[in-house]
């Protein structure tokens, strides 16, 4: 049986307010700073994060010049 959004949010470590009926990203502050979003808006969050490439390129002076061959 499917999960439903709120399930597959809670599954992904979201905390949810009922008293709000919104959803705080993981990792976010919990000193009353923190962002809340709507179910449909945390939705998209987290599906963006879960398309997104989780290892950043290295910095530009780090990467490699394509023109650049290696000695043979």
């Amino acid at each position: 049986m499917p999960k439903t959004r709120h399930e597959q949010l809670l599954a992904a470590h979201w905390r949810y307010d009922p008293a709000q009926d919104r959803y705080a990203a993981p990792g976010s502050p919990t000193d009353g700073t923190e962002r809340w979003y709507n179910q449909d808006a945390a939705w998209a969050r987290l599906q963006q994060e879960q398309t997104t490439d989780p290892t950043p390129a290295p910095p530009k002076e780090r990467q490699r010049d394509p023109r650049e061959q290696e000695p043979q």
